[in-house]
């Protein structure tokens, strides 16, 4: 990992893993495929798994994939939102890319994403996939549609969810923005569904990348299939509270925004 010549990390590849114990290494040999591309094009990445609980099969799967100069974090928390949270105040790039455990990128997604967010020059955009592949327990492809849109209504995500968790923006919006913590027992869930709505609550645009996919294992048991079976709420935001469904307009469907962004300090 050779910083640019500004001496910044520019991208961070977060990937949160539990108990995947084999099905951990075509995700960190996903991310590695499409590292390689970024790089290509002068993007400074690092690469940092998070384990939460994780097992010893895990553990020893990743530490055998990852290279001397990428990073594994093991933490007990039996939270993704709140494993997510941690790996984020430890990245060290201007932007991260989130991955999950037992999913995958496809190879052009890092260096066509980041290239997109620099030209957006803004800190409230999040960029996602043109297309999710559903496999393994449900096969299913996904189009995705983003807030410039014209299909795109703000509103439609009281029902449902626009978008995976798999994402890239600036790293000061996911820590302005934190992943709420949830337990299934309270009733609520789907904790990405209700991070989409408090970004675009707070301005934040949601964008496709073209051209890009990534790839997502439904497996018999997820945290998204329990919470499915429980028939659980979303996380409660603000997003629909008042004037706040101004907002969301603006942010759906609103110009593009032509901003430096105001990130703050970084790690």
């Amino acid at each position: 990992m050779t910083p640019n010549p500004t001496g910044t990390i520019d991208l961070t590849v977060l990937i949160n893993g539990h108990r995947e114990g084999p099905l951990i290494a075509p995700a960190i040999r996903s991310a590695h495929a499409a590292i390689h591309p970024a790089r290509a094009r002068g993007v400074c990445c690092e690469l940092l798994l998070v384990l939460d609980r994780g097992d010893d099969d895990t553990r020893a799967i990743a530490h055998g994939l990852l290279g001397a100069d990428e990073r594994l974090l093991s933490v007990d928390v039996g939270d993704p939102s709140r494993a997510r949270n941690i790996g984020v105040e430890n990245a060290r790039g201007t932007a991260i890319a989130l991955l999950d455990g037992d999913d995958m990128f496809g190879r052009s997604w890092l260096a066509d994403a980041f290239e997109a967010l620099r030209r957006h020059r803004s800190a409230d955009v999040c960029l996602h996939p043109a297309t999710t592949v559903i496999f393994g327990e449900e096969r299913v492809i996904w189009r995705h549609i983003g807030a410039d849109h014209p299909d795109f209504r703000p509103k439609n995500t009281m029902f449902e969810n626009y978008f995976t968790c798999l994402s890239l923006a600036p790293t000061c919006l996911f820590r302005r923005v934190p992943f709420r913590p949830c337990a299934l027992s309270s009733g609520f869930g789907h904790e990405d569904w209700a991070w989409m709505r408090e970004t675009m609550h707070h301005g934040v645009r949601h964008l496709v990348v073209p051209g890009t996919l990534h790839a997502v294992r439904r497996k018999r048991s997820s945290r998204l299939v329990e919470a499915r079976a429980l028939d659980l709420l979303p996380v409660p935001t603000p997003l629909f509270s008042g004037r706040d469904m101004l907002v969301a307009s603006s942010a759906g469907g609103g110009p593009p925004r032509d901003e430096t962004p105001n990130c703050g300090e970084q790690a």
